[in-house]
């Protein structure tokens, strides 16, 4: 994914916003249903991405490839089951991404041929791997990301958080390097 260029950052920003929007909505989505509803009454249980963009973490994605939305204020102490709220909850953001990205891949192969345009096609796919790297970036177990707190709900002893955490950055110096090279070998959009 090419950062830097109008039409690439126009392209990118649908699929930027939903990602953000549904990941957080699904963190707090979550939290309610495990019994604290902290988000809620904040009036963070929304997909309205006005309620989740932080304009600079925003602004740092569009520009430079890396930024961050409003987190999800959870208070665990709530949860009617501590750590399955907090693995739940942890996941959910996770899997709404998934879910997005799949969702998306069904409506363009079921719209494209009423949308024939380049443009739509590029948004689509950036929606698709957009959500997708939201996905495999939260899953890395590096604090405060998703990752460490799933890992932190089966593990009591933080030293094997923080070993597992360095190990984490190896594999995402790795993932790194292989992104572009996959992305240029499949296209989520390819018709063929």
């Amino acid at each position: 994914m090419r950062f830097g260029g109008i039409y690439e950052m126009l392209t990118m920003l649908p699929g930027i916003i939903i990602a953000m929007s549904f990941h957080e909505f699904a963190h707090a989505l979550v939290a309610y249903q495990m019994g604290d509803d902290t988000a809620s009454r904040m009036g963070r249980m929304t997909i309205n991405p006005i309620s989740h963009i932080d304009p600079i973490g925003l602004v740092m994605l569009l520009l430079g490839g890396f930024g961050w939305a409003r987190p999800v204020p959870v208070n665990e102490n709530n949860f009617t089951k501590r750590k399955t709220g907090v693995f739940l909850v942890s996941l959910a953001g996770v899997a709404m991404n998934i879910l997005v990205a799949i969702l998306s891949i069904i409506i363009y192969h079921l719209t494209y041929r009423f949308f024939p345009s380049a443009e739509y096609e590029m948004v689509m796919d950036n929606i698709v791997w957009i959500n997708i790297s939201f996905a495999a970036f939260n899953l890395m177990p590096i604090p405060p990301l998703d990752g460490s707190k799933l890992i932190a709900a089966f593990f009591a002893s933080g030293k094997k958080i923080r070993v597992l955490s360095i190990r984490a950055i190896w594999i995402v110096l790795d993932d790194i390097a292989y992104y572009d090279w996959c992305k240029q070998i499949y296209s989520v959009t390819d018709r063929n």
